[in-house]
């Protein structure tokens, strides 16, 4: 739908996953509400858009934890971060890059799968976390609006449109942009 909206004619398949590798694989975190960030928090990302508002939903609620599954090595970022987790929040945070197993473990033992990137390009992570069990929480733009399934994700209503040329400043003062 996405090709045929901008005139390009033709079958279109997207991106997929293997059912047989990508699913649950393990319990979900029994003890606390656990939703995970499982990207390159770059500009696209929205990680300082969801982190905000994550502290404002669950800053004080014990039972609600975030892991983040980041490849970015930002100090000003991890600083940031720290803010949050000294803010009141339980923060896990990984900087390193993993392989597809442990990937598939964070998604499977996680309730929900923040997908809130202010673009993105197949929704590849949608499509794994969902065959996980897990709910993709995703904004409501193409491509995610393509791929996530009601049954099992949620999508967030846009807000309009923010020129990334105007965004830029902050974002290098929050740590999304590569140093």
């Amino acid at each position: 739908k996405l090709w045929l909206k901008y005139g390009f004619d033709g079958p279109v398949i997207g991106a997929g996953v293997d059912c047989e590798f990508w699913k649950p694989t393990k319990v979900k975190n029994l003890y606390k509400f656990q939703f995970c960030f499982c990207n390159s928090s770059n500009i696209r990302s929205g990680l300082d858009v969801f982190l905000h508002a994550f502290l404002i939903a669950f800053q004080d609620n014990p039972n609600v934890k975030l892991v983040i599954k980041d490849t970015n090595n930002n100090p000003v970022l991890k600083d940031n971060i720290n803010k949050y987790f000294k803010g009141g929040l339980d923060i896990e945070y990984y900087n390193d890059r993993w392989g597809m197993f442990r990937i598939r473990d964070l998604l499977s033992q996680s309730h929900v799968c923040v997908n809130v990137q202010r673009n993105l390009s197949w929704g590849l992570l949608q499509t794994e976390c969902m065959a996980c069990d897990t709910i993709s929480l995703s904004a409501d733009i193409e491509p995610s609006n393509e791929i996530v399934n009601d049954k099992i994700g949620v999508l967030l209503p846009s807000t309009g449109q923010i020129e990334l040329r105007k965004y830029i400043p902050y974002a290098e003062k929050f740590g999304l942009l590569n140093t």
